[in-house]
């Protein structure tokens, strides 16, 4: 049951992104804000449970199914169970660093203790801002932090990190999207 839910809940979030490399917080919304499978936290469990499962592998900074997506057949309205994320996560291997905590989650684990707020309310709020700012979510955790109070210098460079990383990305994306279309004309 876990294998199957993870295996199809990866094809539906790549299906619905017509995408073939996602970033990590692409997957984590998607599962998270437009599926609305999960809160942002379980949704982050669940990236890391398909990467362990092997699923999902990186490749650079970007996932990447590990089987054909497109050709797995799932019920219709499929949708992962709700309790696969409360599994118990195997440490990591020796020799293999754990999971690393997305800043996104740091700093909504830090204005949620400051202001009281629970991680949802706090991930609301910043969705809400997210609609008429339209920047990066890590950029928006940042504004949040600061407006509840925190000291967000220590968050800053890798916010600044994460951001260009994923300009990166979008731009390398961009360039083999037209290499292809170059490659059909």
């Amino acid at each position: 049951m876990l294998e199957d839910d993870l295996k199809g809940g990866v094809a539906l979030i790549f299906r619905r992104s017509s995408k073939e490399f996602l970033m990590d917080r692409e997957f984590v919304f998607t599962a998270s804000m437009h599926l609305r499978w999960y809160n942002y936290t379980d949704a982050q469990k669940f990236l890391e449970l398909a990467l362990e499962h092997g699923f999902l592998k990186r490749e650079g900074t970007a996932l990447t199914p590990t089987f054909d997506y497109r050709k797995l057949t799932m019920p219709p309205g499929f949708r992962p169970s709700p309790d696969i994320v409360k599994v118990k996560t195997a440490p990591a291997p020796a020799g293999k660093p754990a999971a690393k905590e997305t800043l996104f989650i740091k700093l909504v684990s830090e204005i949620a203790k400051k202001t009281g707020q629970s991680t949802n309310v706090v991930i609301a709020g910043i969705n809400k801002k997210r609609e008429s700012l339209r920047v990066d979510a890590e950029v928006l955790a940042l504004l949040t932090a600061k407006e509840a109070g925190i000291d967000v210098t220590p968050y800053v460079e890798e916010a600044e990190k994460v951001v260009r990383e994923r300009i990166a990305q979008r731009i390398e994306e961009s360039r083999d999207v037209k290499e292809e279309r170059d490659e059909e004309e």
